[in-house]
């Protein structure tokens, strides 16, 4: 047998072999590709990017210890919430321990601080994130109230509360809630203008105060009924403003027992919807 046939298989042997390894090896990157995470398209600076939070509303008070004594403790309970995205927990706040949970039986979210002292006559700020554009209080016994201990101390807190209501773009619907048995107080109730919306934790009074007034409910304080709401639409707002709502309710015969409310809500911008066109 003559070599040239036999170098000329060897060497179409040899391509073959190389082909098959090549083969192999691009099959094994593409597998190895696949299993990976997709890589993330960049994004068009020419696109504006609207940042929806998780929970597009945020609560919190100002709770005057009112007791004549020091407490170590509060309990809050609020109506209809199954969770919630965010509690304060900063220094506004001295108590260190947080129990958190709903309570199918009441339909209510459980907020137990405890571990802590609010010396007599103090500020205690609490406040909370969640999806519902009302914060009421719970119609459960004892649904707020201060503790030392295992005792309860009283007289409980006063509370308001808030109910949001976006009527079009640029309205905003707010009762402001007298959540207590006795006529109170209502010194003040306005709407300020955030621009960029505030964390929880810049939710506070000291923080509100620096805010641009967008609305006012009243002018002179008025007396607010047992479990009765004021309510006032704003008009003229702008979509993608954070926008907070700031109310005092203060005890008929001494306005230093008192409670202040900050309720913030945004609008966010239309989604368009185009048409499908079929071909």
């Amino acid at each position: 047998m003559s070599r040239t046939p036999t170098l000329l298989a060897v060497t179409a042997l040899a391509a073959i072999s190389l082909v098959l390894m090549l083969g192999l090896v691009a099959a094994g990157g593409t597998a190895a590709r696949a299993g990976a995470s997709p890589p993330t398209a960049a994004r068009s600076i020419d696109s504006p990017t609207v940042i929806a939070p998780e929970d597009p509303y945020c609560y919190a008070w100002d709770l005057s210890n009112y007791t004549g004594f020091d407490v170590d403790g509060l309990t809050m309970r609020l109506q209809g919430n199954h969770t919630v995205s965010a509690v304060y927990t900063e220094t506004l706040n001295p108590f260190f321990e947080l129990d958190t949970g709903y309570e199918g039986g009441t339909d209510s979210y459980r907020l137990v601080f405890t571990d802590g002292l609010a010396y007599d006559s103090d500020l205690v700020h609490v406040g909370l994130c969640t999806d519902l554009p009302y914060a009421r209080l719970s119609t459960a016994p004892n649904a707020l109230l201060w503790t030392q201990g295992i005792s309860t101390v009283q007289p409980a807190p006063l509370m308001a509360g808030v109910e949001l209501s976006w009527l079009s773009a640029d309205q905003l619907a707010v009762n402001l809630v007298n959540e207590q048995a006795v006529t109170v107080t209502l010194e003040s109730f306005v709407l300020l203008d955030a621009e960029v919306a505030l964390s929880l934790d810049d939710l506070i009074g000291d923080i509100a105060a620096t805010l641009p007034l967008a609305g006012e409910a009243i002018t002179e304080p008025i007396a607010l009924a047992p479990n009765a709401a004021y309510s006032m639409t704003f008009d003229g707002l702008l979509r993608g403003h954070g926008y907070v709502v700031d109310a005092r309710l203060s005890a008929e015969d001494d306005t230093f027992n008192s409670v202040r409310v900050l309720a913030q809500t945004a609008l966010p911008p239309y989604r368009v919807y185009l048409p499908l066109l079929s071909k």
